[in-house]
């Protein structure tokens, strides 16, 4: 039952494997520089050692307390030896950029916050991940091409976000959701393993759709002030001239008056 945001000091924890806040109440956003995590920074680091006496040794799934040279097994505890676990709270902003600098995290699970924006392009850099979890969330934009550079993910849930465009392939991606369940809830995403077809064969040239609905909406705004000066431009020049022809005919026509009353008096007194 936690409430308020991450402290940012908790990236000062700098020999942290794994860290779980998940089911809490927890808002703000992701800290900024979780990158600060030195022990995840790294492939090398397989265990926990914690004081002089007790050693806890992650070797696979398998807990080993030793205690006085002597080892006990205490079974299954995590699948994975370093991950981050933040999910389902109320986390809002955008995943920090610098959260791919943790090469030795396994798992991250940042599924049911409120987490916007895109995914960071350089991904591909966590090249430990085994799991990715961002299911549950507002984030949208494409899914990163290197995302499929990381040989060793195994597990990935992007469902009910609002990402859009092609999904991208790669020999070892294509196998992590055969039944497409990983995208789900995402209407705008296209090609393999969904049965939309993408009608842009090259996700790298087109535009996230936020981006794309902006540009149209810069584009009809353009046109629309185009075709309102052109119009107005149009109908004062009509008027312009509809004046000047009415004023040229108003003006001979008095003219003709006076010449004629000129005249008529001329006459009259010509007469006397």
């Amino acid at each position: 039952m936690f409430n308020g945001s991450i402290p940012k000091e908790i990236t000062d924890l700098h020999k942290l494997q794994f860290l779980d806040l998940s089911n809490n109440k927890l808002s703000g956003s992701v800290p900024e520089k979780i990158g600060n995590l030195e022990m995840l920074t790294s492939m090398s680091n397989t265990s926990l050692v914690v004081g002089d006496v007790i050693s806890l040794v992650y070797s696979g799934v398998v807990l080993q307390i030793q205690w006085k040279k002597a080892t006990e097994q205490l079974g299954v505890v995590y699948t994975y030896n370093t991950g981050i676990d933040l999910s389902r709270n109320f986390l809002e902003g955008t995943i920090p950029n610098d959260i791919c600098l943790l090469k030795g995290l396994k798992m991250l699970n940042l599924s049911h916050n409120h987490l916007h924006g895109m995914i960071p392009m350089n991904v591909g850099n966590m090249v430990g991940l085994e799991s990715l979890d961002l299911s549950f969330n507002r984030l949208a934009g494409h899914i990163p091409l290197s995302l499929t550079s990381i040989d060793p993910l195994s597990t990935l849930d992007l469902s009910y976000n609002n990402f859009s465009g092609m999904i991208p392939r790669g020999a070892h991606f294509d196998l992590v959701s055969l039944d497409g369940s990983a995208y789900v809830g995402n209407s705008l995403l296209c090609g393999h393993p969904t049965k939309k077809i993408c009608e842009q064969l090259n996700p790298s040239i087109s535009l996230p759709n936020s981006e794309a609905k902006e540009n149209g909406k810069l584009v009809f705004y353009a046109a629309f002030v185009v075709g309102i000066g052109t119009g107005i431009w149009g109908f004062l020049l009509v008027l312009v001239l509809v004046f000047f022809l009415i004023k040229k005919k108003w003006w001979l026509g008095y003219w003709r008056f006076v010449d004629t009353v000129a005249l008529r008096i001329t006459g009259y007194i010509l007469k006397k």
